[in-house]
């Protein structure tokens, strides 16, 4: 594991929606290497629940466009899986970073698992500092997926930030917001 290969000890942890996921299950798996842990709305799946459609549905474009070496129209898919359209709103400079990130994003919609369940038991043993990151415009799943993290993870330790004038991109369109919270958060912990 990197953090271990690198002697890092205890770090903080910063996990943007899939980013997010792989962070939750960190903080899950080894709570030793994880000093703080913020998530910005992971889209996760628990144990037990079904993967909403519109989820279901832009995996499925976006590996069939996969099949047709069209990256771009793969990325399209899962982008405008939250609010049709959104992929062409978003500034023309973000598209090239979206796309730089495109094998990852395949490797991930041609896996056979890409939504692993979170058991709910595990997040209840998190208990690690933990900061939620909410777009305030965001699709109602990601909040919803918020809301139950917030519910399930110790109370101590925990914060919850309402980014305004984001949505689930907050990261591109508050950048000043986003670092602000999480500089904030991890600063005396």
């Amino acid at each position: 594991m990197f953090i271990k290969k690198l002697y890092l000890g205890k770090v903080h942890v910063v996990g943007h929606s899939y980013g997010g996921y792989a962070a939750l299950v960190l903080a899950g798996k080894h709570p030793e290497l994880v000093r703080t842990l913020t998530l910005a709305e992971p889209p996760v799946v628990f144990t037990g629940d079904k993967i909403d459609e519109a989820k279901r549905r832009a995996v499925t474009r976006a590996r069939d466009a996969f099949e047709k070496n069209s990256a771009e129209e793969a990325v399209r898919a899962i982008v405008d899986a939250s609010e049709e359209g959104k992929y062409d709103r978003i500034p023309k400079p973000f598209h090239a970073l979206l796309l730089r990130n495109a094998a990852e994003l395949k490797a991930l919609v041609t896996s056979e698992d890409m939504y692993p369940g979170i058991d709910r038991a595990v997040v209840l043993k998190i208990a690690v500092p933990t900061l939620l990151l909410s777009g305030e415009s965001s699709p109602a799943s990601l909040k919803s997926t918020s809301d139950e993290l917030e519910r399930l993870l110790p109370e101590k330790g925990r914060k919850r930030v309402i980014i305004a004038n984001a949505d689930h991109g907050m990261w591109f369109q508050q950048p000043g917001a986003c670092r602000k919270a999480v500089m904030d958060f991890i600063r005396d912990k």
